[in-house]
């Protein structure tokens, strides 16, 4: 079994939240990443998932140091944290949930406690 992860509603969040910008326009409208082959269960497996997800991100976000100007380098680093989040909540398998939120610097929000 073949598992996507497909970003349909990113043109549509690029196009708002980055107001077009040009590197806006040569992305896909939809990133896919395969992860049919690796076992989500495992450790190994999660950190490989979470690693092709992050490479697909900054393809998609055309996140690549040096080719863009300051300001799009700004915007695409929300992009590709943006994604990022999005792809690992829709393939929703815990361990690699587990894998992004522990790498990420990122403060854990706390909802209630008693």
């Amino acid at each position: 079994m073949e598992r996507r992860i497909l970003g349909v509603f990113a043109a549509a969040i690029l196009s708002s939240a980055l107001g077009a910008p040009a590197f806006a326009a040569d992305a896909p409208d939809q990133m896919k990443v395969k992860v049919g082959d690796l076992n989500l269960r495992s450790d190994v497996g999660a950190h490989s998932a979470l690693n092709r997800i992050r490479a697909a991100t900054r393809d998609f976000c055309s996140l690549q140091p040096g080719s863009l100007a300051l300001a799009q380098q700004a915007e695409a680093r929300k992009c590709d944290a943006r994604m990022t989040y999005m792809a690992v909540r829709k393939l929703d398998a815990p361990m690699v949930t587990a894998a992004y939120e522990g790498s990420t610097s990122q403060p854990t929000i706390l909802l209630a406690t008693r």
